[in-house]
């Protein structure tokens, strides 16, 4: 049998010196070359990429800044931990179907154009 001083306790009145909740196994260690080259930074998709999207879900706002420091603020919703944004154009039209149709508890938005040119059309699916 071993003795707790072969796991790291060695406190006279039994307090463990390192903790056994931190660090339970091995981590492989990496070189920063290799995380370097794996590392993909995160990023917000748009909401078209998604084929079908709950009424349901939790909106996020989140603030940015721009290249000139001023302050922005973004609609997201999460899916399968991906982050979706949700232009404003796209809330304001999926008000009006609700209004008009209360029932309503999927949808999906296509998108056309690029740029200041984008446009966003909801689509009921129910």
């Amino acid at each position: 049998m071993k003795n707790l001083k072969d796991y790291g306790f060695n406190d006279p009145i039994g307090r463990p010196t390192r903790s056994l909740l931190h660090k339970t196994e091995e981590n492989k260690m990496s070189t920063i070359r290799e995380n370097a080259k794996a590392y993909e930074s995160p990023k917000t998709k748009n909401i078209t990429e998604l084929k079908e999207i709950s009424t349901e879900l939790d909106i996020v706002e989140k603030e940015f800044q721009d290249r000139n420091g001023e302050t922005f603020k973004v609609s997201t919703i999460t899916v399968n931990d991906q982050e979706y944004r949700i232009p404003n154009s796209v809330l304001r039209d999926l008000k009006a179907i609700l209004q008009d149709k209360p029932e309503t508890t999927k949808f999906k938005v296509t998108k056309t154009g690029e740029g200041m040119q984008t446009s966003y059309t909801v689509i009921t699916l129910d």
